[in-house]
């Protein structure tokens, strides 16, 4: 069933206008790897559904145009997200994800 779901998250998140899939959040000049797995996984939940796991290798400098590639898993299945810092105003920042439209090879 996750799979089914999830094929719609994909649609929305590889299809839609920029910003459709998106969280404005406060914090400081970075976002630590925590958060920023945290707040993929919130946006995923607020339009599909939440995924078993979100990985990220690190914090994402709070800047126009950085971007973070992490690697969400439902159903065992894992695909690449790419989150970018899309507008700054003081410490409130807005981050736009983008889940990849094909799962990831096995391995990778």
């Amino acid at each position: 069933m996750f799979r089914r779901i999830f094929g719609v998250a994909l649609l929305c998140f590889g299809s839609m206008a920029p910003g459709a899939c998106s969280v404005t959040v406060t914090a400081g000049r970075t976002v630590d790897r925590d958060t920023l797995e945290r707040k993929i996984s919130d946006v995923l939940a607020t339009k599909v559904r939440r995924p078993e796991s979100v990985a990220c290798p690190g914090p994402i400098k709070v800047e126009a145009g950085a971007k973070a590639w992490c690697v969400l898993t439902g159903d065992r299945v894992r695909y690449g997200v790419t989150t970018t810092v899309t507008a700054v105003d003081g410490a409130r920042y807005k981050l736009d994800v983008k889940v990849g439209d094909r799962p990831l090879p096995a391995g990778a």
